[in-house]
């Protein structure tokens, strides 16, 4: 969600160098999608974690912006000693900060895009925030009929929707598209509920590439299936900035506060609603078969 942000930061200041701190495994994706000019890894956790981030100062870094709000990213900020260290809230201090966006509570229950449209406003932010689809995706029809499943969310197991309903909705799709093929995607963490649900569903038809997959291998998985039926996940906002559809079943978390945001089909269905209690398979049904009819 933040891609659109640092596009929108290169967009207004083509004068500086953009540099994305960030989790190993982003990389790869962050340089596949084209953000940002360099790519620093954050250290593995351990002893010398913060050592490590300490000698990031002699890179000299003339503005920190946090997308993030903990005190850990704002230790590591002031470890890494930029002069401009700058983040938002709604109300609380950010004590490690030179200079903090405040915002009101009633952001409370905004989308995340909102409150960082708010914060990068507040420091000089005037371009425009981008919600285009971050790469071109070939038309629908062209592509083999496969549907893709994210039965995962690696971190918030709440998210999930139960396995036996996910077992219940695959062998529906299973019987309502007899032409399609079904792939199950996600993380090492999500391998132990994609094989219980293939285990339910022996067929040639339906592939397990949970944790088989890196971040750009899902994508190319992704680019060549005609929709995403997924929890809110990390996978629904990578199909999502793919342009990719994708069909989101969403219970303890919000889609107002945490949904899909790319100018990208996407339909969203709250599993606890009495309608999806009882008919939630027939719902995603008709959800793809409506995918399925507009590509043609």
């Amino acid at each position: 969600m933040a891609i659109p942000f640092v596009k929108a930061i290169e967009r207004g200041r083509p004068d500086a160098e953009i540099t994305l701190l960030c989790q190993s495994q982003f990389k790869p994706l962050l340089k596949h999608l084209k953000v940002g000019h360099e790519i620093i890894e954050l250290p593995a956790k351990g002893s010398r974690y913060f050592l490590k981030i300490w000698s990031l100062r002699t890179r000299y870094p003339d503005v920190h912006f946090l997308f993030s709000n903990s005190l850990r990213g704002d230790i590591e900020s002031r470890l890494i000693g930029s002069p401009l260290r700058l983040g938002g809230s709604m109300g609380s201090k950010r004590k490690l900060l030179t200079h903090q966006a405040t915002i009101s509570k009633d952001f409370e229950n905004k989308h995340q895009v909102e409150l960082w449209t708010e914060y990068l406003q507040y420091f000089g932010l005037k371009e425009s925030i981008d919600y285009s689809p971050l790469l071109k995706v070939n038309n629908l029809n062209a592509k083999p009929k496969v549907i893709c499943l994210a039965p995962g969310s690696s971190n918030t197991p709440e998210k999930r929707l139960p396995v036996e309903k996910w077992i219940k909705l695959l062998r529906t799709l299973h019987e309502e598209f007899p032409e399609s093929n079904f792939k199950l995607v996600g993380t090492v963490i999500d391998r132990i509920i994609c094989d219980k649900i293939i285990s339910n569903l022996s067929s040639h038809r339906v592939e397990n590439l949970s944790g088989r997959t890196n971040l750009v291998e899902l994508c190319e998985v992704l680019k060549n299936s005609m929709c995403l039926v997924c929890n809110d996940s990390g996978a629904m906002h990578l199909a999502n900035s793919l342009g990719i559809p994708v069909v989101a079943i969403f219970g303890v978390t919000k889609s107002e506060i945490t949904g899909p945001i790319f100018d990208a089909p996407k339909f969203l269905l709250d599993q606890y609603s009495p309608s999806s209690r009882k008919n939630l398979d027939i719902h995603v049904t008709n959800i793809i078969n409506s995918i399925s009819n507009s590509s043609k």
